[in-house]
């Protein structure tokens, strides 16, 4: 009997960490890369290696890299074959459907700008001169947040979004 009320307490603590983990999205143009990761479980990244693009999963002690390359288009169907299917009419959204729809819709709200480094080069010197003051208030606007004007013909974006399982059912059941 004790036994099993270890295991349980085990089970809802390893729930309760999972719901309460921080989930991020990480963009970083530098690299080019995207990122999705649960803090403490794993990640998912999305990243190019010679104009290749490469999906890296990652959690706990296991890595795994996927190509995209593998995966083509490849149709089975021949020109005769298209012209005989024809179109299907969609049938309206009920509003059982609609109302899924519209709380789907909600759960990117959930989330929260934690960082934002954008460096901004617009090839026009005068418009860097007028961007220079406007970036210099954005940047005393938060902290954390990084707004620059650089002259060197670059465009960069680190950003950090940050939700956790919790808030997203929270917000979805709202």
């Amino acid at each position: 009997m004790t036994i099993l009320i270890i295991l349980l307490a085990v089970f809802f603590i390893l729930l309760a960490w999972l719901l309460l983990a921080p989930i991020q999205i990480i963009v970083d143009s530098a690299g080019p890369s995207l990122m999705i990761r649960v803090v403490s479980v794993g990640s998912a990244d999305v990243y190019f290696q010679d104009g290749i693009p490469l999906l890296r999963i990652r959690g706990f002690f296991l890595s795994k890299d996927i190509r995209f390359d593998r995966f083509g288009s490849s149709s089975t169907m021949t020109d005769k074959d298209k012209t005989k299917v024809g179109k299907k009419k969609r049938k309206p959204f009920s509003r059982k459907r609609r109302k899924w729809l519209i709380r789907l819709f909600r759960i990117p709200g959930s989330f929260r700008l934690i960082k934002i480094n954008v460096n901004v080069d617009s090839g026009d010197y005068i418009l860097n001169a007028y961007l220079y003051p406007v970036f210099g208030q954005l940047h005393n606007l938060r902290p954390g947040w990084s707004w620059a004007v650089n002259y060197f013909g670059e465009i960069k974006l680190y950003l950090i979004i940050q939700s956790s399982l919790i808030r997203m059912i929270y917000v979805y059941f709202k």
